[in-house]
């Protein structure tokens, strides 16, 4: 897509057309402007090896040697466009090419008119706005062309909230991250210094969490300390997943104390499913929490849906298996082994799989699973064989789809 645009030294030379959401510096699509197109035989144009973007500013503008080039029109010298427009433009087709990655054109209409459009479309407000803007554009633009059919690529739009964090900065106005300050409350008053010197620390707004105003917390530190289960219970948990949520160092640990719980209920349950008739309170107790928690996560509430799972882990409590009955230790297991599964999609990976039936392999029906508690490895644990892993569908890579209401390929 680059193009070389003429000097004025060019005898076809022509003023500059402005576009809308230019950037410079991004590694991202040249944005074509000027009046003589490259050759397609030119393209792709290289960037230099020896750019350097340590400069604020246009990287390729002030490369020495790379902008200057010659007019493919006149002959005579021109300079490459250096302006880029924004990488929300690289990725507003890309729904569409991977609707089959493998044929050699861009997009293969007959499954791009299968798969499309996107079901779900979920982002954060600013794709919500530059993004879609551009992914509907391009779809339209598509269509017009003859390479889609459908004119709108999103079938459902989801804005999801932003994970912030309280920002703080020395004295000449430099930020911190907020692993360098220690935050003391004194009543009312909430003093932070920075830990390394002791010097007082200015306490900002509760911002998006960015590089530029460093009050980002390191997932790594967060899944050393808690684990990655209760790192990502918190952020689903703390409020509605349209809404802004707060980062503190409270909410996780209620998250990983949770998660510990959890783990003991799992611990407690003797081996061996009981033969007894499941106790009837216990069972529907059960049913409507299977209910609850598949229509908070159809309807993305998240939150909602891991309170159920808090309340319901009381209940498991209040019915221990130390000396409870045939009845109760039946009711538990069917009780965990949901619970195992409505937990999965809100839990990290290693937690999942710790029950539920596969008669398919050996091994007396069990396998070991290995487990997590705080980011370290736990052991292993007992499990039905085959819980955990994902069958590979070994069929038609369209196969499977989950259509929600439009006409299918074939007309169903």
């Amino acid at each position: 897509m680059a193009r070389a645009r003429p000097s004025s030294a060019c005898a076809t030379g022509a003023s500059r057309a402005n576009a809308p959401g230019a950037a410079r510096s991004r590694w991202s699509t040249a944005r074509p402007a000027g009046s003589s197109p490259l050759p397609k035989s030119a393209l792709p144009v290289a960037h230099p090896a020896d750019i350097e973007f340590g400069k604020s500013g246009n990287a390729l503008e002030r490369h020495p040697t790379w902008k200057h080039t010659t007019c493919p029109g006149c002959g005579g010298p021109a300079t490459r466009e250096t302006d880029t427009l924004d990488t929300f433009v690289d990725s507003s087709w890309y729904f569409a090419r991977f609707a089959n990655p493998h044929v050699p054109e861009p997009i293969s209409k007959e499954d791009a008119d299968y798969w499309l459009p996107v079901d779900q479309y979920i982002g954060g407000i600013e794709h919500a706005v530059l993004h879609l803007l551009y992914a509907r554009f391009i779809t339209k633009a598509l269509a017009d062309d003859g390479q889609l059919s459908v004119r709108e690529p999103f079938a459902g739009l989801f804005t999801q909230g932003m994970v912030t964090h309280e920002t703080y900065r020395r004295q000449n106005g430099e930020w911190i991250e907020p692993r360098e300050v220690d935050v003391t409350a004194e009543g009312n008053t909430r003093r932070a210094r920075l830990i390394e010197t002791g010097e007082p620390v200015v306490i900002g707004d509760i911002e998006k969490m960015s590089k530029s105003k460093k009050n980002t917390v390191a997932p790594e530190e967060i899944f050393d300390v808690y684990g990655v289960d209760a790192a990502r219970l918190f952020v689903l948990s703390d409020s509605p997943a349209e809404r802004d949520v707060q980062w503190t160092t409270g909410g996780v640990q209620g998250s990983w104390r949770f998660v510990n719980r959890v783990w003991d209920e799992f611990d407690s349950q003797p081996e061996g499913a009981s033969a007894a008739e499941p106790d009837a309170e216990l069972r529907r107790a059960t049913h409507k929490l299977v209910k609850q928690v598949t229509e908070a996560i159809d309807g993305f509430r998240f939150n909602s849906g891991i309170a159920r799972l808090y309340e319901f882990l009381n209940l498991l409590k209040a019915n221990p298996a130390k000396g409870a009955s045939p009845a109760i230790l039946a009711a538990r297991q069917e009780a965990l082994s949901a619970f195992a599964r409505l937990i999965a999609p809100l839990h990290a990976p290693p937690g999942r799989g710790m029950l539920g039936p596969d008669r398919r392999r050996g091994h007396g029906g069990r396998r070991a699973l290995a487990g997590l508690r705080s980011g370290a490895h736990r052991g292993r644990r007992e499990g039905p064989a085959g819980a955990g892993e994902r069958q590979a569908p070994g069929r038609d890579h369209r196969a499977g789809r989950r259509r929600t209401g439009r006409r299918g390929k074939d007309g169903a």
